[in-house]
């Protein structure tokens, strides 16, 4: 039901306002609070109504489309994706952004961020790692 999503960012929290909205957001799906289809408000009334830049905003629901839990629909909104992500697309989804984290932190760029990941998966295909 729209109105049903609840989030409340604490500012004491040792987490940043983009982690905890996204924990709860995610915690709202999982939880069958949001439904797939549920339009979730604009970033800026997000923002507006927590207090938050909207960029944390937009971070947010960034990394929640990338785990599978959000589909942008472009000038038409952001909704509750059809299906909820795995498990095991959540870790990975985690892992590419830990990697981005890094590429961002270092003088490196995107091209070596994808020769490294190529590597790690070439590995895979020769059995190189556990799969």
């Amino acid at each position: 039901a729209r109105g049903a999503m609840i989030v409340r960012i604490p500012p004491a929290s040792p987490s940043s306002p983009a982690e905890q909205l996204v924990a709860q957001l995610a915690a709202s799906i999982d939880g069958g609070e949001m439904s797939p289809g549920d339009r979730l408000p604009t970033i800026r009334a997000l923002a507006a109504d927590l207090g938050l830049a909207a960029g944390t905003g937009a971070k947010a629901y960034a990394e929640l489309e990338r785990s599978g839990w959000l589909h942008g629909q472009g000038r038409r909104g952001t909704v509750v994706a059809q299906r909820r992500p795995s498990t095991e697309e959540v870790k990975v989804a985690r892992a590419a952004e830990a990697l981005a984290d890094v590429v961002a932190a270092s003088r490196l760029g995107t091209a070596e961020a994808h020769r490294a990941l190529d590597l790690a998966l070439a590995r895979l295909q020769r059995g190189g790692a556990a799969g």
